[in-house]
């Protein structure tokens, strides 16, 4: 079987409400994009410091919290996240990101709870920024709790809630879900 193609895609976006937008017709209570990738670079951007972080082969994991997510919310994302068949091993096959193995990039990505209303995208049901940003701390530590005992090789890296982003990544697809919960 022939290596997939190489997309070479750039972001730039912020923890809040630019960058993306995405309509959605469900009472989900949180959304996930994930995006299989065979590299990616994070720049984080706050008036402290520029920070920089990168994955090689793996995932890149955008999050974006809705109202009524809470703990249980949480879970489920992680779950879905360490469970899911969604990255293709080098035989072809479909399997876990622990059992790749890969590494994950988690990015903070409010737009994901945008809603189109005629020519503008409403984030009405988005969760406030203090709980989102609590909800996405405990996902981080949730995602680091499960996935570094199962693959300790592994490099689980997270950006920074509400601060400037942009984003490279090499993709080996396009191989983009979304995951409503």
């Amino acid at each position: 079987m022939s290596a997939p193609a190489n997309n070479n895609t750039s972001f730039n976006n912020k923890g809040s409400t630019s960058g993306c937008s995405s309509s959605s017709s469900n009472n989900s209570h949180a959304r996930l994009l994930i995006q299989q990738c065979l590299a990616a670079k994070l720049k984080n951007e706050t008036p402290e410091a520029t920070i920089e972080l990168e994955i090689g082969r793996g995932m890149v994991v955008y999050v974006c919290f809705k109202q009524g997510a809470d703990g249980n919310t949480v879970l489920k994302l992680v779950d879905a996240i360490m469970s899911l068949r969604l990255s293709t091993s080098d035989d072809g096959e479909l399997v876990t990101v622990v059992d790749l193995p890969g590494d994950i990039l988690i990015v903070p990505q409010a737009c994901l709870g945008g809603k189109v209303k005629g020519k503008s995208v409403q984030y009405h049901s988005n969760i406030n920024k203090e709980e989102g940003e609590r909800l996405y701390k405990e996902f981080i530590q949730t995602c680091k709790n499960k996935f570094t005992p199962e693959a300790p090789n592994n490099k689980l890296v997270a950006g920074i809630y509400g601060a400037r982003q942009v984003l490279s990544m090499d993709t080996n697809g396009p191989y983009s879900h979304v995951v409503d919960l």
